[in-house]
Parts: structure tokens; sequence; C-alpha cells
């Protein structure tokens, strides 16, 4: 082992060791000296010590969870089109862009009968099914349902409809 001392001051111990340096501020301090490396040093230290965490993918989320996500997904889906079509009811006619009830009727009926139909089913799903999940929320907030086998059961029933 390659080991060097020097002193620049009476009270600063510089050591050298394998080519890293050691530098303790006081005689005390040479005990317990710090070692100084490179900020890759450093950040690659950090990283062999970070934690490992798993993927998402080993987890099996309830199916309470997964529809607790899609109970909101569908309130934001729902309220931003609500967001935009009076923005835009309000917004398109200062550009001389007719959108009215007659306008907005004869596009509806312009449409082909899948994609009518497609977004009407789409849209009235997504509205019924957030109805009867906030009717499932409001009857566990008078705190009935809440152990598992009912949570499982009232999470049927409001899929089922």
């Amino acid at each position: 082992m390659f080991f060097a001392a020097t002193r620049s001051s009476p009270l600063q111990k510089s050591f050298s060791y394998f080519g890293k340096t050691i530098v303790a501020s006081n005689p005390t301090n040479a005990m317990f000296p710090r070692v100084y490396g490179t900020q890759k040093d450093v950040a690659a230290k950090a990283l062999k010590s970070r934690p490992i965490s798993p993927h998402l993918s080993i987890y099996s989320f309830p199916m309470a969870m997964n529809m607790s996500a899609v109970n909101r997904n569908g309130a934001l889906i729902t309220t931003f089109s609500a967001m935009g079509f009076c923005i835009a009811a309000g917004v398109l006619p200062m550009f001389g862009i007719p959108f009215d009830s007659a306008t907005v009727a004869n596009f509806a009926a312009s449409l082909p009968v899948s994609v009518y139909y497609g977004v009407k089913i789409f849209y009235s799903s997504i509205f019924s099914y957030h109805a009867v999940s906030g009717i499932r929320y409001l009857v566990w907030f008078t705190g009935r349902f809440l152990d598992m086998k009912s949570v499982t059961i009232t999470g049927y029933i409001t899929l089922g409809f």
C-alpha cells in the first residue's frame, strides 16, 4: 500500500492513498478523514447504494382500485368534453362559425351511423358508470359494505349497470 503524509500547515494534514487525497482539517480529525473523489466516483457510489424498485407489472391491482381509476378518468373525459363544447359554443360565433342547436343537430345527423352510435354509446356508458359508481361511494360514506367481499360484490353490481 502506498501511503504518504504531508503537512502544509501546522493545523492541516493531507494524506495520499492510492491517488485519493484525504484531508483532515486539524490533527484530531486525522483519525476520521474524508475521502474526496471525482464527481463520477461519487455518482457511481450513490447509484450502487440506491434501492431498486420493482416494476409495476408485478403487482396485481385490486378491482376496487381499477374501478376507481376508470371512474376518475371517465369523469375527466366527460368534464373536459362538456367544457370544450361550452367554450366552442361561446367562441365560434365570434369568428362567424355558426354553433346553434340546428347546426349541431345537422352535424350529428351527417355522421356515419357507426360513428354516431359509437360516440353515443361511449359517452352514455361513461356517464352511467360514473353515476352508479357515485351511488356506490355514497353508500360507502354511510359506513356500509366496506369489507373486501362487499366491495367486490358492489363492484360487480356497478359493472352490471
